[in-house]
């Protein structure tokens, strides 16, 4: 969780730094796919494709579960080349967060749960390592489905 943390606020970030100017923007190809959870559509999702160099693409399970990676606010896509997709829930593991029981009024954070909850970790902690996550961006028909199951 702390690394889906991590991208979440990379992405946060990047947003609000934006890109330096069209001429500064690598060559990008659309990234597009469907994920289903044990047979349904996976609603919610963060899928991200983390390239070996560069700044990641993000994007967010529709209704359907299909998805459309973005590089940056200007354009869509991902950057061309190697790298791993990684897909997590957004869904919030241990309720606030936040313990009102600290000394004199103080708001105490609780110690982060690292899993997630619906996506197992070879999709997400681990995908950098799972061969099923390693993926080529081209110029086009990147098209990425996966069906993930929760259980064995």
């Amino acid at each position: 969780m702390k690394f889906q943390l991590y991208l979440v606020c990379c992405a946060l970030v990047l947003g609000f730094v934006g890109c330096g100017g069209s001429g500064d923007a690598p060559a990008t190809g659309e990234v597009t796919g469907t994920i289903t959870v044990d047979g349904k559509p996976g609603t919610n999702l963060q899928v991200v494709f983390q390239p070996e160099e560069g700044r990641p693409s993000f994007a967010m399970t529709d209704e359907s579960g299909s998805y459309s990676l973005v590089y940056t606010d200007a354009a869509g896509g991902a950057k061309l080349g190697k790298g791993f997709l990684s897909i997590s829930s957004m869904e919030e593991t241990n309720g606030e967060g936040y313990s009102d029981e600290e000394d004199e009024g103080e708001v105490g954070v609780e110690e982060a749960d690292t899993s997630d909850p619906l996506i197992p970790a070879k999709y997400n902690a681990e995908a950098a390592d799972n061969p099923e996550m390693q993926v080529e961006i081209k110029a086009d028909g990147n098209v990425f489905d996966f069906d993930i199951k929760t259980s064995s």
